[in-house]
């Protein structure tokens, strides 16, 4: 991860790319949600918000509900990018569509609770999760 960081800090995309190839193949399926939320991160960090954005996006699209587990990375891209009220429409969204309550849904009411307190009604930007 942190040689991962060193590439994407001097801008060297490809590299850091392929660092992240190498960690996903290494950590294989179950950790590929731990990989791409310090991924996302890292891009965040260096100030490539569209690129984290992207990332995060592609996240999404796989299930499980990524929210669940990295609603921290979700926060940060989604306060960055001015986008509070939609990833609040996501998280919404995702709750009403559940059917029948169950404790598998827990994790996602907590995400919906921690986006809720993280883009509190004044409007301040989130505090870095």
């Amino acid at each position: 991860m942190a040689l991962a960081y060193a590439h994407i800090y001097r801008d060297e995309v490809a590299a850091f790319e392929g660092q992240f190839f190498e960690l996903m193949r290494q950590g294989g399926p179950d950790k590929w949600l731990t990989i791409m939320g310090s991924k996302i991160t890292q891009l965040l960090q260096v100030g490539r918000l569209t690129a984290a954005f992207d990332e995060l996006q592609k996240v999404t699209a796989r299930p499980p509900d990524a929210i669940k587990k990295i609603w921290p990375v979700y926060i940060n891209v989604y306060g960055e990018a001015g986008e509070e009220e939609l990833l609040l429409s996501e998280v919404e969204a995702a709750i009403k569509a559940i059917e029948t309550p169950e404790q598998a849904n827990a994790e996602l009411y907590v995400a919906w609770i921690q986006v809720i307190i993280a883009f509190d009604e004044s409007g301040k930007k989130p505090t870095k999760c």
